[in-house]
């Protein structure tokens, strides 16, 4: 048995233009909406569309309203004091007019104040290296232990208790490293 699952979909070749053209479109919408977040458009009226001079697409409204009628374009209605007026989708245009909208968006679309871009990376890990004066021996955490059980009265026996308990791979400490790294910690121990 396969982990897999196969399914295919047959998609028109008109309805996967439209798809692709529409994908294109969101894309510059990421832009715009990430440099200007309040001008975010996709329907556009025929006079805009003719005010704009799109490559493919006639220079007059009444021009642009006949071939998106003969074309089938997306359209709405959108009611204002002027009465009712439509609006097109702009994965409607043609490829050219729409490849040309989508440029002029992204043109127009001002770039970031360069104040105002952050990128906050976590500061690289120091590198530990052995003879670091800020790591601490490997002989400190027992050492703590028996500080905090009360098993050593003097660094005397704490040097004593260490020998007995670390294992052979790790040198004892000489009474005065424990005296100084206890002192680093704030812990005082008679000799």
């Amino acid at each position: 048995m396969t982990d897999r699952f196969e399914f295919t979909v047959s998609v028109g070749a008109e309805e996967l233009a439209y798809l692709r053209r529409r994908a294109h479109f969101l894309e510059a919408v990421i832009v715009q909406v990430l440099r200007d977040k309040g001008r975010v458009r996709e329907w556009f009226s025929a006079a805009e569309l003719a005010g704009v001079r799109l490559p493919g697409l006639p220079a007059t409204k009444a021009g642009i309203t006949r071939l998106a009628r003969a074309e089938a374009w997306r359209v709405r209605e959108v009611h204002g004091r002027g009465g009712i007026r439509f609006e097109y989708h702009v994965t409607s245009l043609p490829p050219r007019a729409f490849d040309q909208l989508i440029a002029l968006i992204v043109e127009a679309i001002p770039e970031p104040e360069p104040e105002r871009i952050e990128l906050r990376l976590p500061a690289a890990p120091r590198p530990v290296l052995a003879d670091d004066t800020t790591t601490a021996p490997p002989w400190t955490l027992p050492l703590l232990r028996l500080v905090k059980s009360g098993a050593v009265a003097s660094v005397a026996s704490a040097v004593a208790r260490l020998e007995a308990t670390l294992p052979p791979s790790l040198d004892a400490p000489t009474a005065h490293q424990v005296e100084e790294a206890l002192a680093r910690m704030g812990i005082r121990l008679p000799a």
